[in-house]
């Protein structure tokens, strides 16, 4: 047996394609309506975690920004470019050592994110926050957390 809604009623109950940033949207209102701070949101260990990851982050883009600006004259000189060129460098080495370290914090600072548990409905809210703009922005979580 099927039940044919009225017109003025089918719009109510028309459902909605979901969608990663609907989503994610919905999650931040409810998590922003569903909780209640019993704690200041300065004592949310999630708050500390992702001032570290977003410096963290910010310090990697540096990083492989001056790295771009590096390479590029080089790898633009000739189609025939010698890798070498660049194993050579001084400068280049040890921003490759410096980029493996960058990489390293900015993944231990995002794991953190996936392992520490938000006390506080705002803690809820700003991850969630967050997570959502660094997806936005195309991200990759770490895969082995």
């Amino acid at each position: 047996m099927t039940v044919d809604l009225p017109a003025r009623l089918s719009r109510f109950y028309r459902t909605q394609p979901t969608n990663r940033r609907s989503f994610v949207s919905l999650l931040a209102a409810g998590a922003a309506i569903a909780f209640t701070d019993v704690a200041p949101a300065t004592a949310d260990p999630i708050l500390a975690a992702i001032k570290a990851h977003a410096k963290a982050y910010a310090e990697l883009d540096e990083a492989l920004a001056r790295q771009e600006v590096l390479e590029r004259p080089l790898l633009g000189a000739s189609p025939s470019f010698d890798e070498d060129e660049l194993f050579d460098d001084p400068t280049w080495v040890a921003l490759q050592l410096e980029l493996d370290s960058l990489h390293e914090a900015e993944m231990l600072a995002a794991m953190a994110l996936i392992r520490i548990v938000p006390s506080t409905g705002a803690g809820m809210v700003a991850l969630t926050q967050h997570v959502a703009a660094f997806a936005r922005q195309g991200y990759q979580w770490p895969a082995n957390c």
